[in-house]
């Protein structure tokens, strides 16, 4: 019916060129008039041919599928700029883990390995105290040093108080200097240290044990 309206439209607008131009004629320019106003009524009554309509519907599709592929576009751009700054900050932190990790091992080596050598010297400060008296090892996964007795009269003191034979206040006199030795070791050294007196009539128990200036074991108790 558009199309149809549309044709009249044409021949009453060439009817108007025609009798307006080529062969003037007043009431057929007039009729060619209104044949095309009235053409031009009708169609804009009757609104968009299908084809139009058709061709507008497509076109909203394509736009809305272009805007659609744009949004999921931005959308998965977002996620993935997220997940790459989420990546990154994961492995930030663990880069930082892992160089902390490493910063406090080779502090800890350090420290160990200062305390090893401050240890080592204390060893050879007891060796010197006990010279002539005593052998002194040290054992340092154990952390312990151990005083074992070789000059006769000292071993023979230490077997009398086991005996009675010996005064106690010579056992406590003794024990107090291996407290003093503890608690400078403590001190100079580090925590966690021992000092055994070894029972020199059986090597492998010991008479006396001190930690950090504390008596952990005395035979005498």
């Amino acid at each position: 019916m558009r199309t149809v309206f549309s044709l009249i439209f044409v021949v009453g607008a060439i009817g108007v060129w025609y009798f307006w131009k080529k062969q003037p004629n007043k009431k057929f320019l007039l009729y060619s008039a209104v044949v095309s106003l009235f053409s031009i009524l009708v169609v804009s009554l009757l609104g968009p041919s299908e084809e139009t309509l058709t061709r507008q519907k497509e076109t909203e599709t394509k736009i809305s599928s272009i805007q659609k592929e744009n949004e999921e576009n931005r959308e998965n751009r977002a996620k993935e700029q997220a997940e790459k700054k989420e990546a990154d900050e994961k492995k930030a932190a663990e880069e930082k883990e892992k160089e902390d990790a490493e910063q406090a091992a080779k502090k800890e080596e350090d420290a160990e390995s200062s305390e090893d050598i401050k240890a080592e010297l204390a060893l050879i400060m007891f060796r010197d105290s006990f010279e002539g008296t005593a052998t002194v090892d040290y054992k340092a996964e154990n952390k312990l040093f151990t005083v074992t007795s070789t000059q006769a009269d000292f071993t023979a003191s230490l077997v009398g108080l086991q005996y009675g034979v010996v005064p106690a206040d010579t056992w406590n006199e003794l024990v107090d200097n291996f407290i003093s030795m503890s608690e400078s070791l403590s001190t100079s050294v580090g925590k966690g240290y021992t000092i055994s007196l070894v029972n020199p009539e059986n090597t492998d128990n010991t008479l006396l044990m001190v930690v950090d200036g504390i008596v952990t074991y005395n035979f005498m108790n």
